[in-house]
Formats: structure tokens, sequence, C-alpha cells
């Protein structure tokens, strides 16, 4: 762990980061170390949209991840609102059908995407709602709160999307 503290994410090569990843040999590293690290790095969305294409289920775990990390700290501005809609359906459409921890972490791609960006909020609400409703696993809410969007200055951070077990 040591050595992800001295890393510097920007420094980072493509070629480190699929190193990285081949390396992990379990969810952990892949979903935390590995996905962070790529999350702040040059490559990050040209990561995590070819590691969720991967069969290999740590590949994709990471960068299902990668991309649910990156939502979290990109402004909203420099977000492909298009392609991140589009990974909404596909996770509303097929997360049933998919590999245990690949819908662990598509769980939190949707989360993300609801708590950190702003024009997709309603998109990812209704899509947690659909799958959660059509498998009864829990409800589904999105919590405002508009004395503390004021009192915390954002809309981010008053925003908070109920976790679902799926």
């Amino acid at each position: 762990m040591t050595l992800i503290l001295c890393i510097n994410p920007k420094l980072m090569t493509k070629e480190q980061l699929q190193e990285w990843l081949a390396g992990a040999n379990w969810h952990s590293p892949a979903e935390y170390t590995v996905a962070r690290v790529a999350a702040e790095s040059l490559y990050a969305t040209e990561l995590a949209v070819e590691w969720i294409e991967s069969q290999d289920e740590l590949v994709a775990v990471s960068g299902w991840s990668t991309y649910a990390n990156y939502v979290s700290i990109a402004p909203d501005e420099s977000l492909d609102i298009e392609e991140i809609r589009a990974y909404l359906i596909r996770v509303r459409d097929i997360i049933h059908s998919e590999r245990n921890w690949v819908r662990y972490v598509m769980n939190t791609f949707v989360i993300s995407v609801g708590v950190y960006v702003e024009a997709l909020t309603e998109e990812a609400r209704s899509a947690r709602c659909m799958w959660t409703s059509a498998t009864r696993h829990a409800k589904c809410r999105l919590q405002r709160s508009t004395s503390a969007r004021s009192r915390r200055g954002g809309a981010s951070a008053a925003r908070r999307l109920v976790s679902v077990n799926v």
C-alpha cells in the first residue's frame, strides 16, 4: 500500500496500468487500487471502456470501478454524458446476468453517476429503481435536502443515493 501513496497517477503510462491490473489476483486490488490510480491517470476513460468489455471478471470489475471513480473526480463539463448514459442503460438491462463482482461494481457505478453527475442524477435513480423493483431486493430512493444543499453549497453534497443489494 505504501507504493500507492508514492505514485503520481498522471505520470503512469497505459502499459504500467495494464501491468498493475494483470498482477491483481483478486477483486480488492483490481477494484480499489488499480481502478483509483487509473481514474486519476491520463487514460481513465480509455482504460475504463476497454476493461469493462473484458470477459475476465477482475478486469471488468476494474473497468467499472475506474469509471465510477472517474466521474467522482472529473468536472461534469469534461464528462461524455452520452457515453455515461449508455452505460446506465447497459447496467439496467444486463446487471442480473452479470458475474457477481461485476454486478456489485456496476451498482457502485450507478451510485457514483447519481451522486456526482448532476445531469444524470434522475436517470441513475430511475435505472436503480427499475432493476430494484423488478427483483424486489430493496427500496430505491434518492434523498434530497434543500436545506442541506444551501448549507453545504452544492447539489452533489446534498444528494445521497441509498445503497441497493443486487
